[in-house]
């Protein structure tokens, strides 16, 4: 019995010891509220015909994605004239927290700025969203916002599945 236990404790002392313990219970919401800190950011975004301010931290954003962006250590502001002012906002949430809201009317900027800026969970997830989104209702935000990234590739898929989802419900009953 004496020597059942030395072996039984010559094995727990191989284990290592060091534990792991995450608490990521409201992470997100706090990496959201630093970005909506404009004191707290280095680097403005204007986004948009509007130049709408985006804020968001330099550093979140070279290690969240492989986006090369402001350089040096000084507050910078830079031009995004790529994309509407919400689907950016949309962009930088992400790329801050891991998580953005899917939605009809944003849907096909979000997917093209994550393509642009290689974000490529995000351009799944959105590609994956059309996909159980198409429905009657969201037909006309989906094509109403392809006109505006008509040039980007991501676009021309998501039509032609608009597109498909309409001609098989214009054939039906």
């Amino acid at each position: 019995m004496v020597e059942q236990a030395i072996a039984m404790a010559g094995t727990l002392c191989d284990e290592p010891d060091f534990s792991t313990f995450e608490n990521k219970t409201g992470l997100a919401e706090d990496m959201k509220f630093l970005a909506s800190m404009p004191e707290l950011c280095d680097v403005t975004f204007l986004v948009g015909d509007t130049r709408e301010p985006v804020c968001a931290v330099k550093a979140v954003l070279a290690a969240r994605s492989r986006w090369v962006g402001p350089q040096g250590n000084v507050h910078q502001t830079l031009i995004v004239e790529e994309f509407e002012p919400d689907v950016f906002r949309q962009l930088i949430e992400y790329i801050h927290t891991g998580c953005v809201t899917l939605q009809p009317r944003t849907l096909l900027g979000l997917m093209n700025a994550a393509d642009y800026y290689g974000l490529d969970e995000l351009r799944k997830g959105c590609s994956g969203f059309v996909q159980c989104c198409i429905n009657v209702d969201t037909v006309c935000a989906l094509l109403a916002s392809a006109e505006r990234y008509i040039q980007y590739k991501c676009t021309k898929s998501m039509v032609q599945k608009v597109l498909e989802f309409v001609d098989e419900h214009e054939r039906s009953p």
